[in-house]
């Protein structure tokens, strides 16, 4: 089966980018109130409030902006303290110091604690050992008998044994952020609040149904963490056009300027891609690396016909050192007999998918494959991309991977390692070994993704926003993705 999954991000943000969300926002410049709520539409509504599901583009939307981290990277050019007051660090890189600000609450009119944040972190710990994986930011915590992530005084403490770049861009991502005690078992680490949260950030959740959800900003919140005038209320739901929003968030490749609307966005940090999903199994066709790599070198000569060329390297060219790769020689099609009793599954999707869709159809049709289209519910897809399963639902997939432009190593790492990311395939190990060493060889790792054929990039792009004039995004990182929406607001 080819199925397409739903919108994914690592956190590090693995989704599929091709995703589209439209909002609707009331300006003054036209004499509207600035209380009337922003809406914002989606496909499939906020699933759940748990921080570590981060990976579904829409949570990661949505609860950005309800919960609090460390240290945000949210707002253009800079690190702005959110839990932080403010920190600093040894001049080896090996202890962070971070001295907690204490008027911070709950909104349940609790202080927000800094023992409340190393109970969220130390639940990801536990949630990872569960999965015999290492949660990304606790891998190089210093061992010993001294702690290695406490408390003093006003200050969190953490003690590396080696240094970790990008730290604080791994404190920014919403997985560490703080949650409320009540909100997961201390001892399993389950999550208990299902649609449910208590907001610990600049907004809170005030409905929530299978269909649709209302953010509201807390009164009182610090205004130093959010926009100086900023959007009062937030819902996420049906709208019944894009070409009636003042802002839809999606990618570059989708131009809206007929809308009225000019693209925000920073560089091309989302990689396009179709995953081989079902590699592992001994029935597969996939199994087959020549079949494999046949297939990839069939679909790239349909998809130009669509117009999109791929760039033929998983990375874009501006990483320096980065190569795009050539097709290999043409060969027979006589590897792809006895392929016509596999079946290859591409469910609807959006607009960004049909030219992805069409040319794998024409590639089914030459090599006599059936075809058919299938829907993913997002719930399963995180399951499906285990190895070694029994039987899958497809075939081959949609993903995309966005990474952060100031630490594309993070993200990566997370791609291939974390157990709530894509996981990303690495039959040989090659990968692992790469992400192992303190510097990437992206080439290296580059060229080990061409040669096992089991992931076809597709394209890059930059993910951002299409607005019309009267809102104001100066403020917004688009290095950050989905877009914090708490810097989003209003022109004076």
């Amino acid at each position: 089966m080819l199925g397409a999954d739903r919108c994914e991000s690592s956190g590090l943000f693995a989704k599929s980018a091709f995703l589209i969300l439209t909002a609707v926002f009331a300006s003054s410049c036209r004499g509207i109130s600035l209380d009337r709520a922003v809406r914002i539409s989606y496909s499939d509504p906020p699933f759940s409030s748990d921080p570590v599901h981060q990976d579904a583009w829409v949570n990661s939307l949505a609860f950005r902006a309800v919960y609090s981290v460390l240290v945000s990277k949210g707002k253009r050019g800079e690190y702005r303290g959110v839990l932080a007051d403010r920190w600093r660090s040894s001049s080896d890189g090996l202890e962070w110091r971070f001295t907690l600000r204490d008027d911070l609450f709950f909104e349940t009119g609790e202080r927000v604690r800094g023992t409340d944040l190393l109970a969220a972190w130390k639940r990801l710990a536990a949630l990872a050992a569960a999965e015999n994986a290492v949660e990304p930011l606790f891998s190089k915590l210093a061992s010993g008998p001294a702690p290695a992530m406490f408390l003093s005084g006003r200050e969190l403490v953490l003690r590396f044994r080696e240094p970790v770049p990008g730290l604080l861009d791994q404190l920014s991502l919403l997985r560490y952020s703080v949650v409320h005690g009540s909100c997961f078992d201390p001892k399993s680490g389950g999550w208990l609040c299902g649609r449910r949260a208590i907001s610990s950030g600049p907004y809170r959740v005030a409905a929530w149904t299978p269909q649709r959800m209302r953010l509201e900003l807390r009164a009182g919140f610090p205004a130093n963490t959010r926009h100086r005038r900023p959007l009062r209320a937030i819902e996420f739901g049906p709208t019944p056009s894009s070409e009636t929003a003042d802002l839809s968030v999606g990618a570059s490749i989708g131009d809206r300027s007929s809308e009225g609307k000019v693209f925000w966005g920073g560089l091309e940090t989302t990689y396009a891609y179709v995953r081989c999903q079902s590699w592992t199994r001994p029935e597969s066709a996939l199994r087959d690396l020549k079949i494999r790599r046949r297939l990839r070198t069939a679909f790239y000569a349909e998809l130009e016909r669509e117009g999109i060329v791929s760039p033929r390297s998983f990375f874009p060219p501006a990483i320096p050192g980065v190569r795009a790769f050539s097709d290999p020689p043409s060969e027979e099609d006589e590897a792809m007999r006895g392929l016509s009793a596999k079946r290859f599954c591409l469910r609807p999707s959006w607009g960004y998918h049909a030219p992805i869709q069409r040319a794998m159809e024409r590639v089914a049709l030459r090599f006599g494959l059936a075809y058919s289209e299938n829907f993913i519910p997002k719930r399963e897809t995180r399951a499906e991309r285990l190895p070694g399963l029994p039987s899958y639902k497809n075939d081959l997939v949609i993903e995309s991977l966005t990474v952060d432009v100031d630490d594309p190593a993070s993200a990566l790492r997370a791609a291939f390692r974390d157990a709530q990311g894509l996981r990303l395939p690495d039959p040989t190990g090659a990968i692992e070994a790469e992400l192992s060493g303190r510097k990437i060889a992206f080439q290296r790792i580059n060229e080990t993704l061409w040669s096992d054929a089991l992931v076809w990039p597709v394209r890059h792009y930059s993910m951002g926003v299409w607005a019309k004039p009267d809102l104001d995004l100066s403020d917004v990182n688009f290095a950050v993705q989905p877009i914090p929406l708490q810097w989003v607001g209003w022109k004076d």
